[in-house]
Formats: C-alpha cells, structure tokens, sequence
C-alpha cells in the first residue's frame, strides 16, 4: 500500500474490464516530471476528485511492479482507497 500526492493527466473514459467491472485509468505526475499509470476501479471509477490536471492525493493505492524494465509498474485504486482534491485545473 503506497500514499501518493501528483497531478492528474491523460485521464481516460471509463471502460469495462474482461470480467464486466468498470475501471478508469490516468497517469499521476509529480513536480518533478514523474509519472506513474494508475488504474481506478469500483466507486473510484466515478470520483469526482479524478479531473484532469487537477492535483490529488491518493491513500492506500496497491502498487504492483512491471514484469520487466520494458512493461513499468502502476497503482490499483481499490474501493478502500481515498482520493483527496488539493486543486482543481
């Protein structure tokens, strides 16, 4: 379980997953240029904190590594997860 705080950018639409669950992915910056993909499920799919370029903070994420240096790892936004605006736009 992983705290972040970054920048919300190339947010997608929602979108169902292979077992019909919806989910949402985005990428979270930080200030320095750093970026991680980040994948909202369940009652996060919908949040209204998830707005582009808009600044949040994420409680309790699941990070999972990639499988190799080509395929980088990412957050899994999970109903128990917290989402926190700091500012929007």
């Amino acid at each position: 379980m992983v705290n972040v705080c970054g920048f919300v950018m190339r947010l997608q639409e929602s979108s169902m997953s292979q077992n019909g669950n919806p989910i949402r992915t985005f990428h979270l910056y930080d200030r320095s240029g750093k970026s991680v993909l980040c994948t909202a499920l369940g009652r996060h799919v919908d949040n209204p904190t998830l707005i582009e370029c808009s600044e949040i903070i994420i409680y309790f994420a699941v990070s999972l590594s990639g499988a190799s240096s080509s395929m980088p790892g990412q957050l899994w936004i999970y109903d128990d997860a917290h989402l926190v605006a700091l500012r929007h736009g």
